[in-house]
């Protein structure tokens, strides 16, 4: 009988022990013993969750928003799908830099067909996949494992880690060995989803703005960061470059924009913006900057209380941003997104949705809204519509919206509030007249039309009886 070579027989026993680790790690992973612990504000797998829902709900992303933590708070989608009557959606990630962005987008145009791609430019950064900062491979690790096609994430994972990380990226058990002599997590039981709301990537974490106390350190202490020291990596400009190709070929819109910091917290802002004004000059696309050449900079609410350099927006901040960046997209493209005003499925989906009372109409028969006036002329000026929105978070009270336009006669709206004398009525009291004072909403700033609210006492208006605008007096 012939025997084994000695060679022969260590090779053997090597393969089936590779086997049988490979074996109880695939079915460790299976398992999930070794998985994360739940995290209920897990944004990053929500967002895919909600996108692969609406695919198979048929609800279409029409204008996409890509970036990393600064898109996700800095960037109200609902605003921006009001302001477009499209579907606007943000898919960021933490911490993350161009090649999540290009790897994002590739999946995404697997399930849905957007109109328009906006990259935010915080992820065009320095960094690059081969030595990133343990806090940042964390979140590129999280990114990575909460997309959904096997495809993508076996494509993208030698351009987005080293190879010595890449068994930490697509194994819980590699990355969380330690479990077994820390002991494992405690999982509360997840939270059923109801994936028939609306959800559009919004992740905001900040509701008030700078204060007093941090505004002085500025003077004190100067900025925190030099734009002249934010420079973009080779790899960076190459999947810039890449995202401008793959939208080319795909027949899809392509712009970039810049959210800002506090004035403040930026010195040589011009430098930075500069850097993404010549790239995507080499792009040919579009670009949008609202450090250097808007007012947001210097509007202290907007702003995260905070001066670590990574300073994000507030709610306001938000809203004004997708303010800012649909006007430039209309400029652009004039008319060419606004496709689902009149479809009843759009207003339904954005039910509630505050973006819609601001520049579109709600649904006729939507019970949570009354219609106090449409096309309505006064002087100088016409009411486009006036409605009386519930707010679900608080039964006690409502909001008025009017939106007004057609200004004549070197009309403006700026540093004007609306006087709406009206007709109304509270439970079963008579009906009686009274004149309600209605300040713009200053966090939409547009030429040709101005917004204005106020949140009123729960009532029924039966009619506007007059209506005109006065001025509001400076600040001291």
């Amino acid at each position: 009988m012939r025997s084994i070579s000695p060679l022969f027989e260590i090779c053997a026993k090597g393969v089936v022990g590779l086997g049988v680790i490979f074996t109880s790690l695939w079915a460790l992973e299976q398992k999930d013993a070794f998985a994360n612990e739940f995290n209920p504000n897990n944004h990053r797998e929500k967002r895919w969750n909600y996108l692969y829902k609406m695919a198979e709900q048929k609800t279409p992303v029409d204008v996409l928003v890509l970036g990393n933590s600064h898109a996700f708070t800095g960037l109200s989608p609902e605003y921006l799908s009001g302001a477009l009557e499209s579907n606007a959606f943000v898919l960021a990630n933490n911490a993350t830099n161009a090649m999540d962005v290009y790897w994002n987008l590739r999946e995404l145009l697997k399930i849905h067909s957007p109109k328009l791609v906006a990259v935010e430019t915080y992820p065009i950064n320095h960094r690059n996949h081969r030595d990133m900062l343990p806090g940042s491979l964390a979140h590129q690790i999280r990114a990575f494992n909460t997309r959904k096609d096997p495809a993508i994430r076996l494509a993208s994972m030698f351009s987005l880690f080293p190879v010595d990380d890449v068994p930490l990226a697509i194994s819980d058990v590699v990355r969380n060995h330690h479990y077994v002599w820390e002991g494992f997590p405690e999982r509360p039981r997840q939270r059923k989803v109801d994936y028939n709301d609306r959800y559009l990537g919004r992740f905001i974490r900040f509701t008030s703005g700078l204060t007093d106390s941090l505004l002085a350190t500025y003077d004190e202490l100067g900025a925190t960061i030099d734009g002249a020291e934010q420079l973009i990596s080779d790899e960076c400009i190459d999947y810039a470059h890449r995202i401008a190709e793959l939208c080319e070929k795909e027949g899809i819109k392509l712009v970039f924009f810049t959210l800002p910091m506090y004035e403040k917290h930026v010195e040589n802002a011009h430098i930075w913006t500069q850097r993404y004004e010549n790239l995507t000059q080499d792009l040919d696309a579009p670009y949008l900057d609202l450090q250097t050449q808007s007012d947001m900079a210097s509007k202290t609410e907007y702003f995260e209380n905070t001066r670590t350099a990574n300073q994000h927006m507030t709610l306001f901040g938000s809203i004004r941003a997708a303010d800012e960046l649909g006007e430039f997209i209309d400029s652009l493209y004039p008319g060419q997104l606004h496709q689902r005003a009149d479809e009843e499925k759009w207003l339904r989906y954005h039910k509630n949705n505050s973006g819609i009372y601001a520049y579109s109409r709600p649904l006729p028969t939507d019970d949570n809204v009354k219609f106090i006036a449409q096309d309505l002329h006064a002087q100088n000026f016409d009411i486009d519509q006036c409605v009386l929105a519930d707010l679900p978070a608080n039964p006690e009270v409502q909001e008025i919206w009017v939106r007004i336009d057609n200004f004549q006669n070197g009309t403006t709206p700026h540093n004007k509030s609306l006087q709406l004398r009206i007709e109304f009525q509270i439970g079963n009291e008579p009906v009686v007249d009274a004149t309600i004072s209605v300040p713009r909403y200053e966090h939409i700033q547009r030429e040709d039309m101005a917004v204005f609210r106020q949140i009123v006492r729960k009532i029924d208006i039966k009619r506007i009886k007059g209506v005109a605008l006065s001025d509001v007096a400076p600040q001291q």
